[in-house]
């Protein structure tokens, strides 16, 4: 190992900078800096008033890689936003019009919590890692459907 390997890998022990530790984590963990990135960008197009999130891929990936709590942290700003008043319109929540769109991203999010929930042992786990299963359980169903079983499932996974 030449000097300036050994260096970085020193100063990322010392940073406490771990590399991943799956493949799904790493997957989930983009999808978690995709999600705020958008958030961000939405919100403040917007003009969402208090927000004070940021656009900053790498941070979120890389607090989500460390152990942040993604889903929670996801969850929470979702719902910041969607509290977010627009003047002159209505607004439906958060979320791709497109039911495509829609639910690929609900089935991405349940597979990567079940692989995460699995590989932590989580006791009475019942989901599964069926992306075509999620997406076409989404498809069959109305948005709130699938928002709440998401918010559910959430709540479940955060309680591992």
């Amino acid at each position: 190992m030449d000097k300036i390997s050994a260096g970085a890998l020193a100063l990322g022990v010392l940073l406490g900078i771990a590399a991943p530790q799956t493949a799904s984590a790493q997957s989930f963990c983009d999808d978690y800096a995709r999600n705020m990135v958008r958030l961000d960008r939405d919100a403040r197009a917007q003009r969402c008033p208090g927000w004070n999130s940021h656009s900053n891929y790498d941070h979120h990936r890389t607090w989500c890689m460390r152990g942040g709590n993604a889903s929670a942290a996801l969850s929470s700003w979702t719902q910041r936003f969607n509290g977010c008043p627009r003047p002159g319109a209505a607004r439906a929540p958060l979320g791709p019009v497109n039911s495509n769109v829609r639910c690929d991203d609900y089935a991405t999010r349940m597979v990567n919590m079940d692989n995460v929930a699995r590989r932590n042992r989580c006791i009475g786990w019942t989901s599964h890692a069926d992306f075509n299963g999620h997406r076409n359980w989404c498809m069959a169903r109305p948005p709130v459907d699938m928002q709440r079983a998401l918010s559910s499932w959430t709540q479940r996974f955060r309680a591992c």
